[in-house]
């Protein structure tokens, strides 16, 4: 949940990192503060508030915690317009947990930045690629918020390539979930 406005929760996020001792209630807190400032304000600030938090958690042996937080470092390089950096990023920080168990929510973090940048980019193969990943593992993981975004940059695709009636059902579909 939100801690009210955007601006306002990254206000009591960024007091609140200094006063733990906690490694891994700090590294939460850095997430946190990476996808408040990253969605308030596409602020470079969030890819190192996330590079810190994915640092801290490989310290702590945790790597789904690190991939979820490399996904958003990779998310807010994208943001930045360093797709190709965000990419690189996301691609070696999927293959590190791919095979990790229960690692469904590092790679549906990863997920977003991949299947974005890789659009951003024109290359709509590996695009799609993890578009489709990104459904699966939302749809598996319970995260209906991913799911519907999933769902609408499927739609958009469709949109573009001329099938509106296939992309019409798609956002209906994305509208119910």
């Amino acid at each position: 949940k939100r801690l009210g406005a955007l601006a306002e929760e990254y206000r009591l996020l960024a007091t609140a990192i200094p006063l733990t001792d906690d490694p891994a209630l700090r590294a939460a807190l850095l997430e946190r503060s990476a996808t408040a400032t990253a969605d308030d304000s596409l602020n470079p600030e969030s890819i190192e508030l996330a590079r810190e938090s994915a640092e801290i958690w490989e310290g702590l042996g945790r790597p789904v915690e690190a991939g979820v937080s490399r996904g958003r470092e990779a998310l807010s390089l994208l943001a930045c317009g360093q797709p190709e950096a965000a990419i690189e990023l996301a691609e070696r920080e999927w293959q590190r947990v791919v095979d990790v168990p229960d690692s469904q929510a590092a790679l549906l973090s990863l997920s977003r930045p991949l299947a974005n940048g890789y659009r951003v980019l024109g290359r709509h193969t590996e695009a799609n690629t993890f578009l489709e990943h990104r459904i699966v593992l939302a749809d598996q993981h319970g995260d209906y918020s991913s799911l519907t975004y999933a769902y609408l940059s499927l739609e958009a695709r469709y949109s573009f390539l001329g099938a509106f009636d296939t992309s019409l059902a798609i956002a209906e579909m994305a509208h119910t979930v």
